[in-house]
């Protein structure tokens, strides 16, 4: 690997995260009213400075990790989301919802937008990691199985708020 294609993979993951930064961010922030506040960790660094965002370098791969602050409590992770620049896939091996955003949709929005940002960079979005029941349930949306437990979300899996 020549400095040329470290730099070019470099900037095509900073531009990921900054894509997913700025949306992620966006799109939470009406339901962030009733946790105590919101972090996110990013790797590799970017060159906004936020007091809510903490950089990192994983050498592996590019990434973001949402936490809500609970009052008195461990930050709960709502969102993981690993950008593989090699395989062109994002990996989302953790999403969990805290209880005062559940039952809005805030889940499906999140995986809204990494699908919105990896169809942009021209990769594709796999959820991994899953339990039986997530699995089921996104299955029954139309995500297509790639795993024993892992699915692929496409233009065809229904992320609508409901579903019948």
């Amino acid at each position: 690997m020549t400095i040329g294609t470290i730099d070019r993979k470099t900037e095509r993951e900073r531009m990921a995260m900054a894509l997913l930064l700025f949306l992620l961010e966006d799109t939470l922030k009406p339901y962030l009213k009733d946790v105590n506040g919101y972090y996110f960790e990013v790797s590799p660094a970017l060159p906004c400075q936020k007091p809510e965002i903490i950089y990192g370098r994983n050498e592996d791969n590019a990434g973001i990790s949402i936490y809500a602050e609970i009052l008195s409590k461990t930050p709960q992770l709502l969102l993981k989301v690993m950008f593989s620049n090699e395989n062109s896939v994002f990996y989302i091996p953790n999403i969990m919802i805290h209880e005062s955003m559940k039952y809005n949709g805030v889940g499906k929005a999140m995986i809204q937008v990494c699908l919105k940002v990896a169809g942009y960079m021209g990769c594709k979005l796999e959820l991994v990691e899953m339990t039986d029941s997530f699995l089921y349930r996104m299955l029954k949306r139309g995500a297509k199985q790639i795993g024993y437990d892992s699915v692929e979300i496409t233009e065809n899996t229904d992320l609508s708020k409901h579903f019948n």
